[in-house]
């Protein structure tokens, strides 16, 4: 259904000191058309992010051959991988989440400088989002809405605004917001930050056989291998640490951060052993079969490891719903580990043709998953919980008393009334209901004006932590097909090449599980696949037409409150050309989804769109000289 968007304005002027000079914003003209014009800056905010990775590494191998029938190789290795990520960011209040000087993006920016852009019209393949004037008021209507006379109706995201961010941190350079800060440009107000850095170390030592023979008279080959690993790890974070949550207005929190940062160290240490063995035989002259058996690892994603703790804001007032999330990292995560087997026939019937089939089954542990905890964190308290002996649990108290309703803004006003006598002598008595004359321009001016912090009376706050966790075991089993032929005689050049994959898991996730008492482990990422391709070769042309697609999958189990997120089956048309004038210069062209297809992203049902990302065609066209 199309979400419909009502502009009201009609804030009154105000004014506040820019630099040296006393501004005056005119607030909104109440023509009932959300214009530039009726434009207000809240906050201005600088997020800076820099990683780097440096890698030192040394071999010694060695080799033995002596022309026979064995061969062996050997070695030993040292790799050391460091990691540093760096994330500061800057919080400046202008206007506040309230909003409070209307009119001053253009009053100091200039009109020019605002530019309108219409979202949903960048949605080519989807027009019908776009409705006239007369079917968004009957849908309106029709839903049991009322348009004021004169009033205008915005389709959400048919018009907005954009303005470039270091013009308008310029712009407001000096600007002294209602509680007496001022805007600094250069010197931006330093909110949180934290510089994490991880360091493994590894040591190993491998040795390798290679035995060439026969079996029943046919030439085969054995390789066995043993590799030996010893992985030290060390996580180190240096943030920023929250002091307190303020209730800054109706459903909005700021967090105070200490001035000093503080680290935090983990470390972790483990070794793996990892054998392989492979055979393979020339069955016939054209028919080739193998079979291997090996042990391998994959290190958990840094992202992961990264020992930082995140204390999120609740999206409201905590008493009535809203709920604070988390999330920290774990430096002691072990490496999947996966044994594997697989199989496979090879058949070479032309030069260059081929027809393979191949089975594999792969058991792996130590997948690394999110786990949801319920836990605090810091020492933080709770200002919104409402509870009995609070200054909320006071105004849920008074407003009951009053026969007021229990909303955000209520709650906020009567506990920020409450929580300031000296200017409130009249205590619960001075607070008016916004539906009676004066209420609504009590409740704006107490949420610009007052900050609520915490106190010893207010409860701990819970928080819903995510963190990365060894979860669990699986077995991974499929089949794979892969049909590569080229064409001779009139068609020398031409030829085609067919995969297709068929994968199964024996962990699936159950949608209709209670997400707010069960926590599940899924295998991510698996679905059945399959691609064709068609291309021409020569000694200077190649062109190749790929089509992909891939079945519907899990992606993740745990996108927020146990929410998983599912992708739709898609399909993709890819062209690829290069030209080769001469032996060092090769000139190519790539066109990517030549068919604009979308991936969509669901929830538990199919009607729960999470995204929906609208692909276009990418071309590309370059060079390349090799000297």
């Amino acid at each position: 259904p199309n979400t419909i968007q009502a502009i009201a304005d009609g804030s009154g002027p105000t004014t506040a000191m820019v630099g040296n000079s006393m501004v005056t914003f005119p607030g909104g003209n109440a023509n009932g058309i959300f214009e530039k014009s009726d434009l207000g800056a809240q906050w201005i905010l600088r997020e800076f992010n820099q990683q780097e990775t440096t890698i030192d590494q040394a071999q010694v191998k060695l080799e033995f051959d002596n022309g026979g029938p064995v061969r062996a190789n050997f070695g030993v290795g040292s790799v050391n991988h460091e990691m540093q990520r760096v994330r500061e960011h800057y919080r400046d209040a202008i206007g506040d989440w309230n909003t409070f000087y209307i009119g001053d993006v253009v009053t100091l920016m200039g009109e020019d400088a605002v530019e309108t852009i219409c979202i949903i019209c960048e949605f080519d393949d989807h027009d019908n989002l776009i409705l006239t004037t007369d079917e968004l008021v009957a849908d309106f209507t029709a839903a049991g809405g009322t348009v004021a006379p004169g009033a205008s109706l915005r389709l959400v995201g048919e018009e907005a605004f954009f303005v470039d961010p270091i013009e308008l941190a310029e712009a407001y350079d000096g600007f002294v917001e209602v509680r007496g800060r001022r805007f600094d440009n250069a010197n931006r107000t330093f909110n949180n930050g934290s510089d994490n850095v991880i360091s493994e170390d590894v040591v190993s030592l491998y040795g390798e056989g290679i035995v060439d023979g026969e079996v029943a008279g046919r030439p085969m080959q054995v390789v066995v291998g043993l590799r030996w690993e010893q992985t030290d790890v060390e996580a180190l974070a240096v943030q920023s640490i929250p002091l307190r949550k303020d209730w800054t207005s109706d459903n909005d929190h700021a967090t105070v951060f200490s001035a000093e940062p503080q680290a935090v160290v983990q470390t972790f240490d483990y070794s793996n052993l990892l054998p392989s063995l492979d055979f393979s035989v020339d069955a016939t002259d054209n028919l080739k079969a193998r079979a291997s058996f090996s042990k391998t690892i994959a290190r958990a994603p840094y992202p992961s490891m990264f020992v930082d703790t995140v204390a999120g804001n609740p999206g409201g007032v905590t008493y009535l719903g809203a709920i604070a999330t988390g999330s920290r990292g774990n430096a002691q995560l072990l490496p999947l580990e996966s044994d594997n087997f697989d199989l496979s026939l090879e058949f070479y019937y032309g030069e260059g043709s081929a027809f393979t089939v191949a089975y594999f089954d792969k058991s792996v542990k130590n997948f690394v998953g999110n786990e949801q905890i319920t836990t605090n964190l810091f020492g933080l308290r709770n200002v919104t919980s409402g509870r009995p002996g609070t200054r909320s649990g006071q105004a849920v108290a008074e407003l009951e008393a009053r026969g007021y309703g229990r909303t955000e803004t209520n709650l906020f006003t009567m506990t920020a009334i409450l929580d300031n006598p000296q200017d409130f002598p009249g205590g619960a008595d001075d607070y008016i209901d916004p539906t009676e004359p004066g209420g609504s321009d009590l409740s704006s001016d107490v949420a610009s004006r007052y900050d609520i912090q915490p106190n010893s009376d207010d409860p701990l706050l819970e928080f819903i932590v995510q963190q990365p966790t060894n979860q669990a075991s699986a077995n991974i089993n499929g089949l794979e097909l892969n049909w590569v032929h080229f064409f001779t005689g009139n068609l020398n050049g031409f030829g085609f090449q067919a995969n297709a994959t068929f994968v199964d898991g024996d962990i699936g996730y159950d949608v209709y599980a209670n997400p707010n008492t069960e926590e599940q482990f899924a295998l991510t990422g698996l679905s059945d696949s399959w691609n064709l391709m068609g291309f021409y070769e020569n000694e200077r042309f190649s062109i190749r037409l790929l089509y992909n697609n891939r079945g519907s999958f899990l992606a993740n189990t745990n996108v927020g409150q146990r929410i998983p997120r599912f992708v739709d089956e898609f399909s993709q048309l890819d062209l690829s050309a290069s030209y080769a004038p001469m032996d060092n210069l090769t000139i190519f062209l790539e066109g990517i989804n030549l068919t604009d297809e979308p991936i969509i992203f669901r929830g538990r049902t199919h009607s729960q769109v999470q995204s929906y990302q609208e692909g276009d065609l990418r071309v590309y066209l370059g060079a390349r000289y090799v000297f």
